[in-house]
């Protein structure tokens, strides 16, 4: 609520306010700190824990700056995913699961999605892991391997950058046979990111689903074992989130 009035209209855009003034509403990243991460993260471990899980736990920091929900419907046609409780930024499960899926899609199937006979879902471990349709090698099944939210584990740090789009003509109009050039203007477009910031994944199996591997490139490993591996290299590889191409969402640790 705060983060959409948090702005004001000029003219013919929306300009952001960060920090605060009297009387005025501004978006204040200071008062993330008075947000309860510890204990929010120690709730989601004793969540995890209470449901028996076999978990892999790890903190892993963002290289430079990260902005997750780019897309997403915002009074600014830019948005950043915030937990709807607490307001802090947060990488949801399905971010987390769905950038690991793709990884290993790419690096292991060569971006074949396939079914029963060829690509990722003709392979047993892959659909262990992620579950799977009705096309690939074990049918229609549930994915063993859980996904959950990643949260900061400090107080996150906002950013407010810019993207300066050129030849907005050129691209806008079907029938513009005006070739972009630099009689086009610039539009700068401002959006949200968050920068110095660790957050704390977490994915788990029942002990009973927990099994090795008994062929392939990862025999003898566990599947948890082998979605840890993932998850890190899709992470620190291939990035999460928006603009990925030029440096975001990129972790290390």
């Amino acid at each position: 609520m705060q983060l959409n009035k948090a702005a004001y209209f000029n003219g013919d855009k929306f300009i952001f306010r960060l920090g605060r003034r009297e009387k005025d509403i501004r978006l204040d990243p200071a008062k993330y700190a008075n947000i309860p991460l510890k204990n929010m993260i120690t709730r989601q471990k004793e969540a995890v824990r209470e449901t028996q899980l076999i978990t892999w736990k790890k903190d892993l920091a963002v290289d430079w700056r990260l902005v997750v929900g780019l897309g997403g419907a915002s009074v600014y046609d830019t948005s950043l995913t915030l937990h709807h409780i607490y307001g802090v930024p947060y990488l949801p499960a399905s971010a987390v699961k769905g950038v690991t899926r793709n990884m290993v899609i790419a690096e292991h199937f060569n971006n074949i999605e396939g079914n029963k006979s060829s690509g990722a879902l003709g392979d047993p471990v892959f659909c262990l892991i992620f579950g799977s349709l009705e096309n690939s090698i074990l049918g229609a099944r549930q994915g063993l391997v859980r996904f959950f939210d990643a949260f900061p584990v400090s107080a996150p740090i906002l950013c407010l950058d810019v993207m300066n789009p050129h030849y907005g003509p050129y691209y806008s109009y079907k029938n513009n046979k005006t070739p972009p050039a630099d009689y086009h203007n610039p539009i700068p477009v401002t959006f949200l990111t968050v920068e110095e910031i660790s957050f704390t994944i977490c994915a788990g199996i029942k002990p009973e689903d927990n099994v090795p591997v008994d062929n392939g490139m990862f025999t003898g490993k566990t599947l948890i074992e082998i979605a840890a591996e993932w998850i890190e290299k899709a992470l620190k590889e291939h990035g999460i989130g928006a603009k990925t191409a030029v440096g975001y969402g990129y972790f290390n640790g």
